[in-house]
């Protein structure tokens, strides 16, 4: 439990000092961008990370010596690995609140919910709520190209090249299954009700497990695995 609550902390350190430099970076531009760095640091701040979890007990499982677990340099690549899982969670919670319409995250308003009320706010002109989807679209396309920087910063210390490409193939696979289910799960709720009823525990099981199960458990498993 203790091991756990470390690699948390470190994991949380690690989002924070990401954020920190893509604030500097973005206060360079505009200061108009500053509200895409405070909701994805809020978003960040939450959650159960047990897909950090699940890498990074996976990892140190899968070890052929577990003494290689001490090494400074190994444990700050795998705590990057699951600060990237954690970035790309957190990058498709923003994408499917807003297919979903969903009002909170984690106890907060969803993003494209705090977009909309900026807007509401500041007296803009047009719609609130395109401002709030266009919003929480641009995060979530962000915090996906960030999850990849964070992963491949990460694997610059790979043990050797093949374990780099096999984590790369982990992580590439996960972010595609995911995608697919979370089509899948909109064509389901459009099209369901014109295919056949007896399929259509098959075809939720389907979703449930490209959309959820396979990005949850089984892909930070054998990302850790792989990097082990």
């Amino acid at each position: 439990m203790e091991e756990s609550a470390i690699l948390l902390q470190a994991i949380q350190d690690e989002l924070d000092c990401f954020m920190d430099d893509r604030q500097a970076e973005f206060d360079t531009i505009s200061g108009d961008l500053s509200p895409i760095i405070d909701y994805t640091r809020d978003l960040l701040r939450g959650g159960k990370r047990f897909r950090a979890l699940f890498c990074y007990w996976s990892w140190i499982g899968n070890l052929e010596n577990p003494a290689a677990a001490q090494s400074q340099q190994s444990l700050a690549s795998i705590v990057k690995i699951c600060a990237a899982l954690e970035m790309f969670h957190a990058a498709a919670l923003v994408h499917d609140d807003l297919i979903d319409q969903s009002a909170t995250r984690r106890g907060k308003p969803a993003i494209h919910k705090r977009f909309e009320e900026l807007h509401k706010l500041q007296h803009w002109a047009g719609a609130p709520e395109r401002f709030g989807a266009a919003g929480s679209i641009l995060v979530g396309d962000l915090m996906l190209s960030w999850s990849s920087e964070l992963f491949g910063s990460a694997l610059l210390d790979a043990p050797s090249r093949e374990i780099e490409a096999a984590c790369r193939d982990e992580f590439g696979r996960m972010r595609v299954e995911v995608m697919a289910g979370q089509y899948l799960d909109v064509a389901e709720e459009n099209a369901g009700p014109t295919r056949a009823a007896h399929e259509a525990v098959g075809r939720a099981n389907r979703v449930m497990l490209y959309k959820t199960a396979k990005y949850s458990v089984e892909a930070p498993l054998l990302i850790g695995a792989a990097f082990a």
